[in-house]
């Protein structure tokens, strides 16, 4: 839906144990802390690759955000509940308003 679509982005993959979004966060599979070690893992530096910090979560992940925010010190969006709606939300949400 990224690449179809046209939209130039970083795209983190979370090991989830091959369960889904919603499942993983209610089971403790996805949590804030993997998210952060998933960054740490690929070397992946917000400031050096983004000029605006942020992580756009699912939206099956909204719990999560504060969570996410506060270990990992970046600003935390709820992005659209699947990847077929990325578009229309990236449309009506990106780039973020400033805090």
């Amino acid at each position: 839906d990224l690449s179809s679509n046209k939209i130039n982005c970083y795209l983190a993959a979370v090991d989830t144990d091959g369960i889904g979004v919603e499942a993983a966060v209610a089971g403790g599979q996805l949590t804030a802390a993997k998210i952060k070690d998933t960054f740490q893992k690929a070397n992946f530096e917000f400031k050096d690759k983004t000029s605006h910090s942020t992580i756009i979560l699912p939206g099956l992940a909204a719990r999560l955000q504060g969570d996410v925010e506060d270990v990992t010190g970046l600003r935390v969006v709820i992005g659209p509940p699947d990847s077929g709606r990325i578009p229309g939300w990236m449309e009506k949400n990106w780039p973020p308003k400033p805090k």
